[in-house]
């Protein structure tokens, strides 16, 4: 269950980034962005699990052509501490 944007069932994929990958992400499927919400947040450690609710992030909801719901969600950390999203919905 994913509580706070999509809040219904749903199935989970974490991708962690260390100071030595590349920090870009592109989108995971074919669809419309749907709403971009940003929040405001700390600059924790991203591997604590509190991380995951007080750090800043980016949240992108895509609905694809066949109507699934995907959704991104990228969170700072204490190294990488920028999110940058050139996307909007349409």
């Amino acid at each position: 269950f994913e509580p706070r944007y999509l809040k219904e069932r749903s199935l989970r994929v974490t991708i962690f980034l260390n100071v030595f990958d590349v920090h870009i992400n592109r989108l995971p499927c074919d669809g419309m962005v749907e709403n971009v919400q940003y929040q405001p947040g700390l600059f924790m450690v991203a591997s604590k699990p509190e991380a995951t609710f007080m750090n800043e992030q980016n949240a992108l909801m895509i609905k694809t052509p066949e109507g699934i719901k995907v959704l991104c969600v990228q969170v700072a950390g204490l190294i990488a501490r920028r999110i940058v999203c050139w996307i909007a919905p349409l």
